[in-house]
């Protein structure tokens, strides 16, 4: 999974394990995913369209998702989603990491509230 630690190599990729964890729950096309983030309590900003498609083409390249096109009667195809076994172990690498992390912040924020207190 080292190739999964480069993906995730700073703070500001925190879409991605979102995306992951979406798609843990049900296959989606690149809007369901957008409105999903929107109306979820844990992202706290809207992306662009563009930026989801942009990080599902990154998470694609590294074998974490994959798509299917789903053809309409009315219409263009539209690819759909789904998280691959890799995408699973990525996610539950990173909320292990999410996890350390918070404890690391939350300890940070009591030390700093104790010196504040002095």
């Amino acid at each position: 999974m080292k190739q999964c630690k480069m993906l995730f190599k700073d703070n500001t990729r925190f879409l991605m394990p979102c995306l992951l964890l979406i798609l843990s729950e049900e296959e989606s096309h690149g809007y369901g995913l957008l409105e999903r983030i929107e109306a979820s309590e844990y992202y706290d900003h809207n992306p662009d369209i563009s930026v989801i498609y942009r990080n599902l083409g990154k998470l694609e390249q590294h074998e974490l998702v994959e798509f299917r096109w789903e053809t309409q009667e009315h219409g263009p195809a539209k690819k759909v989603y789904s998280i691959t076994e890799a995408g699973k172990e990525a996610l539950r690498e990173r909320v292990e990491f999410m996890k350390k992390r918070r404890d690391s912040i939350d300890k940070f924020i009591k030390s700093y509230d104790k010196r504040r207190e002095q």
